[in-house]
């Protein structure tokens, strides 16, 4: 284990269960394994609060905060108003500049990959909650430039760590917090009309919220994570500064009806056992599973394990892998392969030390060429990033003969 791994993982935890990270010229193929250790001058500083996002190509981070950075009275007060992508074949960061301004509220948002677009909504400002934003902005990848969507209808109200994801042509938004209150209300954009429908309500702002509704609703939370499947969106964890809630039962939300359900999972086939209640998570789904990764419970332990939801039969499967060391407030994604990649993070109960490591962990059997490909980023990125991408006879002349759309990874 290296210096740096040594020290990010040090303090207590009860769930790191391996002692060297794998390297990846000795792994498993489906080892999550550290694919970037934040060595080298041009990188994003180490943080947490962040979103990242992938193409692929490249991951994606907008935002985060580092309370290290505020210490050294940077004007941005600890806040990462930036934009950077990795590439995976390179392993190169590079900061996207733009010519307008991005989003002041960049911790605790959400953010979906749309086609060339990325759309960041909500989040806050420092300090915490007294900022907050209910805007939608909009980067488009291709012009490198930022605008803010004007969007009509029932706004939701400004708030930071609710969750986020794209459905039938719509985004669904649900909970998060104020920084006084928490809610578990649902927001429907239609990215059409750009219009925004309230389709259920919670809010620990308007007791009567609840009364007002028949049926089921959830608790109140933020820092929860959602996938969705057939018509419903499934609800992952959570919590509040007093509670964290489990997952033997998986709030529902009926896409068709907007009626809340509560569902009950499954536990392992060995053993009935669940994930154990956390918040602060990161969470990906890959065809018909969800997979769900570190976190906090909130008090003394945090996470490194893996588990699999399987979104046909809500049955919960831990994986015999972990995570390289255990982390929370992270940020997950999955390329269209089905590769998934994790950035940042805060690494000590504390809460005062935070991760600038890459991670990477292959969900699915990749495709033969996906998978040469994959062989050949690790054995030769570092030549892959000296290359001049524009110049594909260079490459040819090293042996390096590219399908186009893998030598167009290489930008």
């Amino acid at each position: 284990m290296t210096s740096r791994v040594r020290r990010l993982a040090g303090g207590r935890n009860s769930s790191m269960r391996r002692e060297n990270p794998p390297n990846e010229n000795i792994r498993s193929m489906y080892d999550c394994v550290i694919m970037h250790d934040g060595e080298g001058l041009r990188k994003p500083m180490a943080r947490s609060g962040h979103r990242i996002v992938a193409d692929e190509t490249n991951l994606y981070c907008f935002g985060g905060y580092n309370p290290q950075l505020n210490n050294l009275q940077n004007e941005t007060f600890g806040l990462f108003p930036e934009l950077w992508k990795f590439n995976f074949c390179t392993r190169k960061w590079t900061e996207i500049k733009s010519d307008n301004a991005c989003p002041a509220e960049t911790a605790s948002h959400s953010m979906v990959l749309l086609g060339s677009t990325i759309l960041v909504f909500g989040g806050t400002g420092f300090p915490f909650g007294e900022r907050c934003s209910n805007a939608v902005h909009a980067f488009d990848l291709s012009t490198n430039k930022w605008r803010e969507i004007s969007c009509g209808g029932e706004l939701p109200t400004p708030r930071y760590g609710q969750s986020l994801t794209f459905k039938d042509g719509n985004i669904y938004v649900m909970g998060g917090t104020s920084g006084h209150e928490y809610n578990m209300s649902v927001y429907r954009l239609n990215l059409e009309t750009v219009q925004w429908s309230h389709l259920a309500q919670y809010d620990q702002a308007n007791p009567m919220d609840i009364l007002n509704q028949a049926g089921y609703i959830p608790e109140p939370r933020y820092r929860h994570e959602c996938v969705t499947f057939s018509k419903y969106i499934y609800v992952l964890g959570g919590g509040t500064v007093q509670e964290v809630f489990d997952f033997v039962k998986v709030p529902a939300f009926n896409t068709e009806t907007n009626e809340w359900s509560e569902l009950e999972s499954k536990g392992t086939t060995e053993g009935n056992r669940y994930p154990h209640s956390r918040k602060f998570h990161a969470a990906v789904q890959f065809m018909n599973y969800a997979y769900l990764c570190g976190g906090f419970d909130g008090t003394e332990t945090m996470y490194n394990d893996i588990w699999r939801l399987d979104l046909t039969t809500l049955q919960w499967e831990e994986l015999k892998d972990r995570l390289p060391m255990p982390i929370y407030f992270h940020s997950a994604t999955v390329t269209p392969a089905g590769c998934m990649y994790i950035f940042g993070g805060v690494v000590n109960t504390s809460g005062n030390q935070r991760s600038d490591f890459v991670f990477k962990k292959w969900l699915t059997v990749p495709s033969l060429q996906e998978l040469v490909w994959d062989r050949i980023n690790l054995k030769h990125h570092k030549v892959l990033a000296a290359a001049d991408t524009k110049n594909p006879r260079q490459l040819r002349s090293v042996g390096f003969h590219l399908p186009p759309k893998f030598f167009k990874r290489l930008e």
